[in-house]
């Protein structure tokens, strides 16, 4: 791999009001990349578990580098929120927490969103799927499930159906 293509690799796209969840995946593989996931996970320590002087400092090591990626790949509305945190769990999860929160309307528009997914000329179906998973994962975030013939349904209407009647056919039956 180039050095050009692998900084291309760890590029994290930055977090904004609503892309939590393509953030997170995102900023989880960068942090796998670099050994350091752990620090917005935690350590699985066995109970009584005393780390010695190399171990803090291995961890004070993971905690900077997730730390830095996070402040880097936000937009500046959320540096008032974390820029001044030192752990990077903390500041992980304040900004989950800022971009989750769904109140009746945006619950709302995420509904209309879904429903009137249509998979555009030119688009994957792959693409048209992930949009829906995406907009499905952000409603149950808010706390409402569809059940997995709704979501089917769902998918089904979004597509053009003269082009996927075969495949419409097969589902039914």
């Amino acid at each position: 791999m180039t050095e050009g293509s692998e900084n291309e690799s760890m590029r994290i796209r930055k977090l904004t009001m609503d892309n939590f969840f393509e953030w997170s995946i995102d900023l989880k593989a960068s942090l796998m990349l670099k050994d350091s996931y752990e620090a917005i996970t935690g350590y699985d320590d066995p109970e009584e578990f005393v780390p010695d002087a190399n171990e803090l400092r291995r961890r004070r090591k993971i905690n900077q580098t997730a730390m830095c990626l996070i402040l880097k790949s936000v937009s500046k509305i959320f540096l008032t929120d974390i820029g001044d945190m030192t752990s990077a769990m903390e500041a992980y999860e304040k900004l989950e927490e800022l971009t989750s929160s769904f109140g009746l309307l945006s619950s709302v528009q995420l509904f209309k969103d879904l429903l009137n997914t249509k998979r555009e000329e030119g688009t994957s179906v792959m693409e048209y799927l992930k949009k829906i998973q995406t907009t499905q994962k952000k409603i149950q975030k808010a706390g409402f499930e569809f059940p997995d013939k709704v979501i089917a349904a769902i998918i089904i209407a979004g597509l053009h159906l003269p082009k996927y009647e075969g495949l419409v056919r097969r589902i039914r039956n």
